[in-house]
């Protein structure tokens, strides 16, 4: 494929992208891919050990000092951390459809188990919308769906007794939300909210676009498990919020 990149483009662009036409251009053995593979998996598997051993029930583990991180109660506008920890068990959550998807069956299970009994949101935490609607919110809905799947494509992955705690968890985490979400005058949501209270007085209203404008995924997703048509509305309206703010000469957001 040949490339003739324009001025404005710039060479060193232009070199980048043809790199990565040369790598879409590129095939891989098979013996590759199951080396590849096999790397992936030991190195998944060496963390998640590593958090469950060493930073379970905390949202991760610390990897210098080999001891769990949690939610930064010394400084809590410390937003580095506090931005996507918030005491919820993050990095369980997020691991869950990575273990299905790589046929650790007994894994997924037993952290299902640790979800059910040692999860809750009644936290005394201020944490992001957006980080716990893709990461908790869809984890926690991804991880549900795979459960339930009646053609049980990742396999039998359904835990024993298993009554829809995940997606009753993911309701409440939703619910504790929606102040966040509906209490703008411009629509926009905040773009943190407290687990435990709700809103605060001297919360930000500054937010960027992924903050604001991705939850229809997993707020739609939620809606339709319920069948509950608010969640999706409530983040369609935002959508169509930051709609009608954009520009009036590019047509551009922000």
């Amino acid at each position: 494929i040949h490339y003739t990149h324009s001025s404005t483009f710039g060479h060193s662009n232009a070199t980048s992208f043809r790199l990565w036409l040369d790598f879409l251009n590129t095939t891989m053995s098979s013996n590759d891919k199951k080396l590849h593979a096999s790397l992936v998996y030991d190195m998944f598997t060496f963390a998640y050990d590593g958090y469950l051993r060493y930073g379970f029930p905390y949202d991760e583990l610390n990897p210098i000092d080999c001891v769990g991180r949690g939610y930064d109660h010394q400084n809590p506008d410390n937003i580095n951390v506090n931005d996507a920890l918030g005491d919820y068990l993050l990095t369980l959550v997020d691991s869950l459809d990575t273990l299905a998807i790589m046929g650790k069956t007994d894994d997924f299970i037993k952290a299902v188990g640790l979800l059910i009994r040692h999860l809750s949101f009644n936290q005394k935490t201020r944490v992001q919308v957006f980080e716990a609607t893709i990461r908790v919110l869809g984890g926690l809905l991804s991880a549900h769906l795979i459960i339930t799947d009646p053609n049980e494509t990742l396999g039998h992955l359904r835990p024993l007794d298993y009554d829809d705690e995940l997606l009753n968890h993911a309701h409440d985490l939703a619910n504790r939300m929606m102040n966040a979400l509906c209490s703008t005058p411009t629509g926009i949501p905040f773009p943190r909210f407290h687990l435990d209270t709700g809103l605060e007085d001297n919360t930000t209203t500054e937010n960027c676009l992924a903050g604001a404008g991705s939850l229809l995924l997993e707020f739609g997703c939620l809606s339709a498990l319920l069948n509950d048509s608010s969640y999706a509305s409530t983040a369609r309206r935002i959508v169509l919020n930051l709609w009608k703010r954009r520009s009036s000469v590019s047509g551009l957001f922000g």
